[in-house]
């Protein structure tokens, strides 16, 4: 969007994520093995990360969900959750990561918008000896880091937090739903090989899910390029609702944009609310735009070569259903739109 990007990268048994190709440094650890595991850029200046390496945390890439331990090794293993891919109509856009890595297994979903991305996480479990967290951001802190509107001065080391905002540079962070929140503005240390080390303050959100959690999840929404008083507001009354966060669907809905997406990571029905509800009777990733005449679907499967995926909507009465032929070879995980009948 004009004023500000959010990339995100996943990795699945089709894509490698990172190939180490530099030399390992054992006090380090492996720099990049989570760096595509649903790791999330968020940029509005271009120097929220530059600022920040190479004292860079490697164990809170933003948005993934990890151990926080060093990785000890050159090597790490793909991520073996299949169903990981995307879905757009050509201007929105939501992706899942099922993660299954290091003994760490989650569903991640990223649904994006014109001013927000929400991102919702469940099924969370692990059998690491580490706490898991799950990073919102990471970041160079600044000057005006707050939590609801209070300063987070330099040395909070994860402190907890309740507000249910947050800000840092020129982005926001709201949490609808709270959680075991907790925030550091602390001095970091690090070098590039061959150089010496620096010292760089660090704004840092994370979920603590604890050390062998069993069914976490979270729920994050990202603003950025607003300022405080835009995300003290929408904390107050959020746009964008989320509609389910279990290990059966992931979905949210934009009442102002008549968009809907969804993570049906099983065949199920979505309550829309108003007596409205979608049926879907396969795997699929799922964007409902209601804003014409005929609501338009579009419809991804990352994993299943050649899928017939049936959508039903239902509402006060009327039905009206679509069939969906999703592709093979090239075109696997290629979005297909059209409107119901």
């Amino acid at each position: 969007r004009d004023g500000y990007g959010v990339f995100t990268r996943f990795n699945s048994p089709r894509m490698k994520g990172s190939e180490y190709r530099s030399t390992f440094r054992p006090s380090v650890g492996n720099e990049i093995a989570w760096n595509a595991s649903g790791a999330t850029s968020i940029q509005v200046t271009n120097r929220e990360y530059g600022d920040l390496v190479p004292a860079f945390d490697w164990s809170h890439y933003p948005g993934v969900t990890a151990p926080y331990a060093k990785v000890t090794s050159a090597s790490s293993p793909d991520n073996a959750g299949s169903f990981t891919g995307g879905v757009s109509d050509g201007r929105y856009g939501a992706g899942v990561l099922t993660l299954d890595r290091y003994g760490t297994k989650g569903l991640k979903s990223y649904f994006s918008f014109d001013e927000e991305v929400v991102v919702l996480g469940t099924g969370i479990s692990s059998t690491s000896a580490h706490a898991v967290h799950t990073t919102v951001n990471q970041g160079a802190a600044r000057s005006n880091a707050t939590v609801g509107g209070t300063p987070v001065h330099p040395g909070t080391d994860s402190a907890p937090v309740t507000a249910s905002w947050a800000y840092n540079d020129e982005i926001g962070y709201v949490f609808p739903e709270g959680g075991p929140l907790r925030v550091s503005h602390m001095k970091q240390r690090g070098s590039w090989i061959g150089r010496d080390p620096v010292e760089r303050d660090a704004f840092t959100l994370f979920f603590d899910h604890g050390t062998n959690p069993q069914d976490a999840g979270y729920a994050y929404i990202v603003l950025p390029g607003v300022g405080p008083g835009r995300v003290r507001a929408y904390a107050a009354r959020p746009v964008v609702r989320t509609l389910r966060n279990d290990e059966r669907v992931q979905a949210v809905t934009h009442p102002r944009l008549r968009l809907t997406m969804a993570v049906f990571h099983q065949p199920g029905v979505l309550d829309l609310g108003g007596g409205t509800a979608l049926l879907v009777d396969q795997p699929a990733l799922i964007i409902l735009d209601g804003t014409g005449r005929s609501p338009v679907v579009s419809v991804a499967n990352p994993d299943r070569p050649g899928l017939q995926v049936s959508v039903t909507l239902t509402s006060r009465g009327r039905t009206r259903r679509g069939d969906f032929t999703l592709g093979t070879g090239a075109d696997l995980g290629r979005t297909v739109t059209r409107p119901l009948a």
